[in-house]
């Protein structure tokens, strides 16, 4: 087997693990993302509650929600393979790695 051969079957076989292990990673953001939508409509929950019993929303519930969203935004675009930036817990909360 030549040496050029060679090389190129062992970058099909790194880039058959590296799918196999966007895979993995997409598993994980999807559920992630599920436990998301949990604590989305919680923190919608307690900002209603909130209001009814203040009067006034709550700042800090509606900057982590916009942070939220955001992040849900970085987990759909990686998902859908339209980015290969990995969102948090691969990244910094509110940052995105490049890719």
């Amino acid at each position: 087997m030549s040496t050029e051969a060679k090389r190129s079957e062992v970058t099909r076989a790194d880039d058959r693990r590296g799918i196999w292990m966007r895979g993995l990673w997409m598993l994980v953001l999807a559920v992630l993302f599920e436990v998301g939508k949990v604590v989305l409509f919680v923190a919608g929950v307690v900002q209603f509650l909130w209001l009814v019993f203040n009067r006034e929303r709550n700042q800090p519930i509606a900057d982590f929600g916009a942070e939220l969203a955001t992040w849900q935004g970085q987990v759909t675009r990686y998902l859908t393979g339209t980015t290969e930036a990995r969102p948090f817990p691969f990244a910094k909360w509110g940052e995105v790695e490049e890719g």
